[in-house]
């Protein structure tokens, strides 16, 4: 805030041919006006958006320059959706405009902006990075979901803040005098003590150096921070410098130069206090500076591949120090088989408490100084809070000097939570992305995939506090995000259950019990089987109405199969061996004449009788015939789309649609889909064109489904997708579906690497959302609701183009997870070719990048959404209405009388999982009911025959083994002839 009377001061730092005395002040800015409130009450002056159903008022202020109103979109209650228009009524344009209000009620989240501040009641929200400059007379909307108040809601004391670029003269500007320019610090010169000391700049760019004289020569640091440098010790016991956030890199060395002979004398004053810090700790560990206490395990992170063994240590009397630790290193703290691991990440620098765990440390026995904490937030792969961990001074370590003689922090104490821990957690459903836990004390929490876990609480009739796991016959069985972005849990027992609605916190605030949401919306939800029917049962959605609508359901997996290799695809193989009755094909394209075909071949046309033309034909057919089906992919990166080259011969939209009725007829599909990128995207003649024809198209075909597939950014979808998305909108065309490509993301919009790292998961689902957001805003715009089953989300996997983003099997499990939770209409993935060994760290058309088995990425994917398991399994046998089935992994599984199929499971010594049909020299054979009511499948080596026992979900329980029923008996049970003698039973 900028006081009444006084200036503010900005220095800037550039280069001029004038001198800066001579530099004119500046003179197209403006000052805002005293903030007004806005109420429900009329429309803008001019008279826009008056009628709509919710009254709305304007900014109620002396300055007309900038108006303000709020309005109501969606009620139901305890919330709703708000809309904030600004409207530019000058005659410029106002760049970077952002409006701040205060706001008595609770705003959960923004669409169409960024909330980038909030101060008690006061709210600031931000232009969004795709409209970030409000036109002369132009109005921009801000959606939020609130909660409200009171019945006529009020933005009190509103400001709009924008950089207005046409003259604005006022007499009110405050005049300030120029400053002199603060110019940086000039780099040291070399050091001439006795004329022969030289200063070594740092830097992984520099070449090792091989004369480095301790006793004259000094390191310079520079500017460097401890982001990017630190000083370590190679296995020779050299002086190094790298960087403590990059695993694969040179190290510079000083050579023939060790820590003996290295002093603060030899140190530049350094600029970066943390980097000060690091130095310190380094020397102070290798000239015996500092805390060396008998009880005490002192964690370093310099020395290269050296690797602690720490037996006899107690958590509870015995101490862990990060004294001595670079404050910027990456650390990981991890459970292991032989006891807890502690890593640098870079370095490789690790000491092994044997026998002891993570759950069993005490925080008040960790230390840390105050930075690692306050800001490196070390203490967070340990599992605890800020203030859970002891701090301790480094008055006592070395500290090198600084060029403005400023302090090193790290003088502050206190002492941690001596308390023992006493949540040992233990994982007790994860149908979903929301994991429920349990405590030691039978407490009840949640976790989402990276978090940390949240108490179940309630504060009502029903229960005060915390609540536990399990409470007289009722029991929390399983957590979900639901599509309005809530926290849920599944409470209850069998089919009386109780989806509970909480906040961020994890309190109950209100419920669907038996009477509110049917037993189906809960199993499709929660994704569990409440019924025990052995099926978890889908939400029917509306769709098309096309005969092929059963095939593909609400959500569904399908990988894209590139057509345009000249070995053409087998289609029903690769759904044998990829386990998924869906794929997407890749690319239908223009030829230079205008004709249809794959990839944009003349040899690959629709009404080709080229041999490959016919195998393609061929192969769709026989995949459809076998029970699968296919969506064609239109565009792609390469080639020119139908639009574009139809567009460049004049052609009309009817034309286009008719071309696109073609492909639909010839191949009887379903859906299509448009892959539109590269120089299609920002193509305004193509994008008109194909969105006129697609209306026309629906027209002629109103059964036909239609998704656009787009580029996509970790905030969601790009300028130029928004551009195409409401080109299709405004000409009425209705998408069933938009897909957006989580890949190729670019390491300046998601770093995989440094402090600000993620993996590719991480932005694949970051992406989901804000698309999510973006469109739920664009279809409002137009009448229409946008939800997750409208969403598809694609990512390359393995190595990306841009190498060094990798999409891995965790960021797919991480994925699929997601997608569950929230209901995502699509998931797939590019592509069925590379889902292959081979190629390790490069992007190739065949091949993955990694070192994983084939089918890996489609094993995770393919029990996503619809299975048409007549094609994705085969019967080995059936017993008077129960199948044994296999499927494309060898995995074992029930069906009876045709229902989904059932995984065949034990979790003992003999198996864990989903059982195989074979296992070395045993087999299952058969499925049966017995007598009793109970699930069996008989399996053995041909001579000893065990007969288990299931429940109904397929888990085994018991068994009769050989000593316990006669073969005739099994014999009658699974009707075969086991002992060969030509009867089943006693004949």
């Amino acid at each position: 805030d900028l006081e009444a009377g006084k200036p503010v001061v900005f220095y800037l730092l550039g280069t001029t041919d004038i001198l800066a005395t001579e530099i004119a002040a500046p003179s197209n800015y403006a000052v805002n006006g005293e903030g007004g409130d806005v109420v429900a009450g009329a429309p803008f002056p001019d008279g826009s958006g008056s009628g709509l159903e919710s009254a709305e008022s304007p900014l109620n202020s002396a300055d007309d320059r900038v108006q303000v109103r709020l309005r109501r979109l969606r009620d139901w209650g305890e919330a709703f959706v708000g809309e904030i228009a600004v409207q530019n009524q000058t005659a410029a344009v106002l760049a970077g405009w952002e409006v701040s209000f205060d706001y008595a009620g609770e705003i959960a989240s923004v669409w169409n902006g960024q909330l980038i501040n909030r101060v008690g009641t006061r709210y600031t929200v931000r232009a969004p990075s795709w409209n970030q400059d409000l036109a002369a007379g132009g109005t921009a909307t801000i959606l939020f979901r609130g909660t409200s108040v009171q019945e006529n809601e009020t933005l009190r004391n509103v400001i709009v803040s924008a950089v207005c670029n046409g003259p604005m003269p006022r007499s009110d500007v405050i005049a300030v005098s120029p400053q002199e320019l603060r110019r940086p610090l000039p780099l040291n010169k070399p050091d001439s003590v006795d004329g022969v000391g030289h200063e070594y700049l740092v830097g992984l760019d520099h070449p090792d150096r091989q004369s480095f004289d301790p006793a004259v020569d000094r390191l310079n640091f520079g500017m460097q921070s401890a982001n990017t440098v630190t000083l370590g010790k190679n296995t020779d016991g050299e002086v190094v410098i790298f960087n403590p956030w990059t695993v694969d890199q040179s190290p510079q060395v000083l050579s023939d130069v060790s820590y003996a002979d290295v002093s603060l004398e030899n140190i530049v004053p350094v600029v970066d206090e943390h980097l000060r810090q690091d130095i310190g700790g380094v020397l102070s560990w290798e000239h015996q500076v500092g805390p060396r206490q008998a009880d005490t395990v002192y964690i370093r992170s310099h020395e290269i591949g050296v690797h602690e063994r720490i037996d006899g240590f107690d958590p509870a009397t015995m101490k862990i120090s990060l004294l001595y630790f670079g404050g910027r290193n990456r650390l990981t703290v991890e459970d292991t088989a032989d006891g807890l691991l502690i890593t640098a990440g870079v370095s490789g620098q690790s000491t092994l408490l044997v026998g002891v765990s993570k759950a069993a440390l005490i925080g008040n026995n960790i230390e840390f100084h105050h930075d690692q904490v306050v800001e490196s937030r070390l203490f967070v792969p340990f599992g605890f809070d800020a203030s859970d961990v002891s701090v301790v001074s480094r008055s006592e370590l070395l500290t090198p000097l600084s060029p403005t003689d400023e302090s090193t922090d790290g003088h502050q104490s206190r002492v941690g939570n001596s308390s023992p821990r006493s949540k040992f957690f233990s994982e007790v459903a994860s149908t979903t992305g929301v994991s429920v836990l349990v405590d030691t004390m039978g407490l009840a929490y949640l976790r989402e995939v990276g978090g940390e876990p949240i108490p179940i609480m309630r504060d009502d009739g029903y229960w005060q506090g915390h609540v536990p796991l399990s409470r007289d016959g009722a029991t929390i069985m399983a957590a979900a995000r639901d599509d309005l972005g809530r926290l849920r849990v599944l409470d209850g027992s069998g089919g009386n259950g109780y989806a509970w609605i909480l906040d961020e916190s994890g309190n109950y605030t209100g419920e669907d019990g038996p009477a509110d949401t049917s037993l189906q919306v809960k199993e499709s939800l929660f994704r569990i089987d409440i019924d025990g029917d052995g099926a978890i049962e889908a939400v029917v959605g509306i769709n098309s109405g096309n005969a092929g609508d059963q095939l593909w359901g609400e959500a569904f997996f399908a990988p894209y199969v590139d057509m345009g290799f000249w070995e053409i695809p087998n289609l029903t193989e690769i759904a044998e061996t990829r386990g998924t009755s869906l794929l997407t094909l890749a690319f239908l394209l223009s030829t230079a004449d205008g004709k249809t075909a794959w990839a944009g071949w003349d040899s690959l046309t629709l009404d080709s009788e080229s041999p490959r033309a016919i195998a393609i034909n061929e192969s769709i057919a026989s995949f459809q015939a076998a029970g699968g089906d296919v969506m064609v992919s239109f565009g792609g990166a390469a080639g020119n789309s139908l639009a574009y080259v139809h567009a460049a011969q004049g052609k009309t939209a009817l034309d286009l649609a008719n071309a696109y009725a073609e492909v639909v007829d010839k191949y009887s599909l379903n859906r299509i889909d448009f892959d539109i990128e590269g120089a299609a995207i920002t193509d305004p003649v193509s994008i008109a064109l194909r969105s006129e024809a697609l209306s026309l198209f629906q027209q002629m075909r109103p059964g036909i489904e239609i998704w656009y597939t787009l580029p996509a950014v970790p905030t969601g979808l790009t300028y130029n997708g928004h551009v195409v998305l409401r080109s299709a909108l405004n000409a009425g065309v209705v998408l069933d579906g938009v897909n957006i490509m989580a890949m190729n993301f670019g390491e300046w919009a998601a770093p995989t690497t440094g402090p600000d790292a993620h993996t590719m998961g991480y932005y694949a689902i970051a992406s989901a959302r804000g698309a999510h957001d973006q469109l739920s805003s664009l279809y409002a715009e137009y009448g229409h609701e946008f939800n997750w089953s409208q969403l598809g989300v694609t990512p390359m996997i393995g190595v990306n183009d841009i190498t060094t983003q990798v999409f891995g099997i965790e960021d797919a499990r991480m994925l699929e997870d997601f997608a569950r939770a929230n209901g995502l209409g699509m998931l797939s993935m590019w592509s069925v070719a590379r889902d292959n060994p081979g190629g390790i760290g490069q992007a190739t058309a065949t091949a993955s990048g990694l070192d994983l088995p084939s089918g890996a990425f489609s094993s995770v994917f393919s029990d996503y959404g619809t299975q048409n398991t007549v094609f994705l399994y085969e019967e080995v046998s059936s017993v008077a209405g129960v199948a044994l089935l296999s499927n494309y992994l060898g995995r074992a599984y029930v069906s009876e009388s045709g229902r989904d199929p059932i995984a065949v499971t034990r979790s003992d010594a003999y198996w864990q999982g989903n059982v195989p049909l074979r296992r070395d020299d045993a087999t299952m054979v058969a499925a049966a009911r017995d007598h009793l009511g109970r699930l069996r499948v008989l399996d053995g080596n041909g001579t000893d025959w065990y007969a288990w026992i299931l429940d109904e979900s397929g888990r085994y329980v018991g068994e009769e083994g050989p000593a316990d029923t006669t073969v005739t008996a099994k014999e009658s049970l699974f009707q075969l002839d086991l002992n060969g003698d030509g009867l089943i039973g006693d004949g």
